[in-house]
């Protein structure tokens, strides 16, 4: 059948498309017929041969649907899962089956409220409950995040995900401690887990516990030597260190990974430290070449500027940065700045 699908016209392929659609309709739909005309009998072998055309549409339509989503065909997929919902509106499988290609379709609400009966209405698994997480996290309901994920480690003591997750929330919430704790929970389960070493240096660097935060990040370093994060951890340790220049040699050697927001930002901090506000300031006018929209570089360069004395450049660079984002407080706070008398220098 595919391959005689080759020669087809679009119209033609649109007709077997559609074809396909309403046959899997009409398959859904063949156990509400069934129960409205009665079944095929009387009594309970009525409700048996009732009970499997149930199942047999159910199966058939979570077949199709899946189909469909196999071959990028959302939509239609999604016309099946909906008239399952009607049919069989808590499901497990159809709920399942929904929430995941509304993920797929980029509606996150409508995934976590399909999660959410789900989890009210049976007994949610590990992966339900993780998904509900990470859906709940994407939409900021931090909490509600939190809990799913802490169901699904209790669910699942022997998963890794769910924790390194649950502390990335945890940091997110300023709370440290709890961080601390799933991510040794997860180096327990796993010492190869370069990401649990990396997040316990980010939280020692944070409370600025500098040799500790060098030994997390060297152990996540060697495990997963090309992941920038942890090249970026090493140069931020160095430049509170008082070596600016080792950390822009470091970061230099990113090649082209350098030309990101954090590493221009570290690399220009590095360059002020060294009395060169000039240098700091043409790393974020590079940055722009390559990236015009980055409002940060705008407004770093136009602070950059003024600080080396170059106040008709830090202007225009503010100009750019307000018409990137009239709304930013950071390049309205600039424009009064240059609204002022220049001070001696500037």
């Amino acid at each position: 059948m595919i391959g005689g699908m080759t020669g087809m016209t679009a119209s033609q392929r649109t007709i077997m498309t559609l074809s396909s659609l309403g046959a899997a309709l009409l398959i859904v739909g063949g156990a509400t017929l069934w129960l409205l005309n009665g079944g095929a009998g009387g009594g309970p072998r009525r409700a048996a041969a009732s009970e499997s055309q149930r199942l047999e549409a159910l199966r058939a339509g979570l077949e199709a649907a899946a189909k469909y989503v196999a071959s990028e065909q959302d939509e239609q997929a999604a016309i099946i899962l909906e008239k399952l919902v009607e049919e069989y509106p808590l499901d497990p499988l159809v709920l399942a089956q929904l929430a995941e290609l509304r993920l797929h379709q980029g509606r996150d609400s409508e995934a976590y409220d399909l999660y959410r009966t789900l989890i009210v209405n049976h007994k949610a698994d590990r992966t339900t409950h993780f998904n509900a997480g990470l859906v709940a996290a994407r939409l900021d309901r931090v909490e509600e995040a939190i809990a799913h994920l802490e169901e699904a480690c209790r669910l699942d003591p022997a998963d890794v995900q769910a924790p390194l997750y649950l502390a990335n929330l945890y940091r997110k919430t300023h709370e440290n401690t709890q961080a601390q704790e799933q991510l040794l929970r997860v180096i327990k389960l796993d010492e190869s887990q370069h990401l649990a070493w990396g997040g316990l240096a980010q939280i020692a660097f944070v409370e600025n516990k500098l040799d500790l935060a060098e030994q997390h990040v060297a152990r996540a370093r060697g495990l997963e030597p090309q992941f920038a994060t942890w090249q970026i951890l090493q140069a931020k340790i160095l430049r509170r260190r008082g070596r600016p220049e080792a950390a822009i040699t470091m970061l230099a050697a990113l090649g082209e990974g350098r030309y990101q927001q954090e590493v221009v930002d570290e690399i220009a901090q590095c360059w002020a430290l060294l009395g060169s506000p000039r240098k700091a300031a043409q790393e974020h006018v590079d940055f722009l070449n390559r990236r015009a929209d980055a409002l940060p570089s705008a407004i770093a360069a136009s602070r950059f500027f003024l600080m080396a004395g170059e106040r008709s450049e830090a202007e225009s660079w503010m100009r750019y940065a307000l018409r990137l984002d009239p709304d930013s407080p950071e390049a309205q706070a600039l424009e009064k700045q240059f609204a002022q008398p220049p001070e001696d220098g500037q």
